[in-house]
């Protein structure tokens, strides 16, 4: 998709060389061959040993398949983007690009939204615009757009979530790297056509309104209450967070509040640690995790000297510190980490809210939670892999042409060896919006938690 929208643009002469820079056509394929091989042969999404999962030969072929000398930086960053994609890997990503704008460039002036596919633009004071549905943009059509820059962030397993979600969030600063950084955007909507001139900075995302009922705080995590309900917001997990955890949770027993919802929207993980402490105050019975060494990848061979430092590092931790916990298995070296309730769990009526944020450490507690206890999943889909996702240390490789850097974790986190679901987990109520919503910023989970409150529990 991205490379026939690449030609696409290119046969409407749109400015798509936006960066100076150029890569040899011949450079971009040694490139993106050498990151097909490292995939296969050391990236832990193929972890499975029944079959390779991951294949970034469409990419290759549609390359090869090019008749120009050279590509643009652009050109050749959208490339990358579609093979990350594929890899489906949160944390998977690049981490060092040379061949990016030396110069402040000039941006998109909007912010845009997507919604049930639909592109809408958000906040603008300035055309009256707001919630405008988007037809075309420098004469690309919005379905288009929604198509192949929803592929510019990879979820766990595939899939949309994280890529809808960061696209909200970041989609003025997508679309300028789409364009080539162009001095003035055509925009039609379904109420006018207007020609918008580059800016020199990103818009200003939409601000949050001020929470209110906040009981507890510590760092961006809070603790609320709200129509008889406790809702502790948990934005990332650091290490420090145990003991806010056990503050709050101490909290709401003591209270006796009888519902108490777990905000991990836009949690994108942290330490897992802490997110073992707030697992242990919510399930009912033991859990446990594993970190697994795919015993037929070899990410040593394919990592930077950097890389190789922190796969070292990574291998006195796992092989000498917790050696004990260390077993053969079919998938290869298995490292299992195993927990008790706390002595005194929550037992009133549990929720949990995700989005496409919700990854890594935050995705393992929506695991944890979905196998041992009766938490209700409400809001949409979690970018992070249920059954698992990769992690553990994060070696980096170089593409030898480019030189461009990209992180590759190395071990993979095993969650529910049972299940096939590589994606996120699909909550169990996904509450419909509409732009209004978006724009008003109508917390329509939370509000779906709270009228599910108002019906007696099974």
């Amino acid at each position: 998709m991205l490379t026939k929208t690449l030609l696409l643009l290119g046969a409407l002469g749109l400015p798509l060389l936006g960066w100076g820079q150029k890569i040899a056509t011949r450079d971009a394929l040694t490139d993106l061959t050498f990151l097909d091989r490292a995939v296969r042969e050391a990236h832990p999404a193929n972890y499975a040993p029944e079959a390779y999962r991951v294949d970034l030969g469409p990419v290759l072929a549609r390359v090869q398949a090019l008749t120009a000398d050279s590509l643009s930086a652009v050109e050749f960053r959208l490339l990358l983007a579609e093979a990350l994609y594929r890899v489906g890997c949160v944390h998977t990503g690049i981490r060092k690009n040379p061949l990016a704008p030396k110069a402040a460039p000039r941006y998109f002036p909007l912010q845009l939204l997507t919604l049930n596919g639909r592109l809408y633009v958000g906040a603008d004071s300035v055309h009256q615009l707001a919630g405008a549905e988007v037809q075309t943009l420098n004469g690309v059509p919005a379905a288009t757009l929604v198509a192949t820059l929803h592929q510019y962030w990879a979820s766990d397993g595939g899939g949309p979530a994280r890529g809808e979600a960061a696209f909200n969030r970041l989609s003025a600063s997508v679309i300028s790297l789409y364009f080539g950084y162009p001095a003035t955007y055509a925009l039609t909507t379904n109420k006018q056509s207007v020609r918008v001139p580059a800016a020199p900075q990103l818009p200003p995302p939409l601000a949050p309104p001020p929470l209110a009922g906040v009981v507890l705080r510590a760092r961006d995590n809070s603790l609320r209450l709200q129509e008889g309900a406790a809702v502790l917001r948990v934005r990332s997990f650091a290490r420090a967070d145990a003991a806010f955890f056990d503050q709050a949770l101490r909290y709401v027993r003591e209270q006796q509040v009888p519902a108490l919802v777990i905000d991990l929207r836009g949690n994108g993980g942290g330490n897992r640690a802490a997110a073992v402490a707030l697992a242990r105050h919510l399930v009912d019975t033991a859990f446990s995790y594993a970190f697994v060494q795919p015993r037929q990848l070899h990410p040593f061979r394919y990592a930077n000297a950097t890389g190789k430092l922190y796969l070292g590092l990574a291998a006195l931790r796992y092989t000498v510190g917790d050696a004990w916990r260390g077993r053969r298995s079919p998938l290869g070296r298995t490292y299992t980490y195993r927990y008790r309730p706390h002595a005194q769990p929550y037992r009133g009526r549990l929720f949990v809210l995700t989005d496409g944020f919700t990854a890594s450490s935050s995705t393992m507690l929506t695991a944890w939670l979905r196998r041992h206890s009766r938490a209700t999943f409400v809001g949409t889909a979690a970018g992070g892999g249920y059954n698992g996702n990769n992690g553990g240390t994060f070696p980096v490789l170089t593409l030898p042409r480019s030189r461009v850097e990209i992180t590759f974790p190395a071990y993979r986190l095993v969650l529910d060896a049972a299940s096939a679901q590589r994606t996120g987990l699909v909550p169990d109520v996904v509450p419909p919006r509409s732009i209004n919503d978006v724009l008003q910023q109508r917390d329509v989970d939370l509000d779906a938690v709270l009228a599910l409150l108002r019906t007696p529990a099974r």
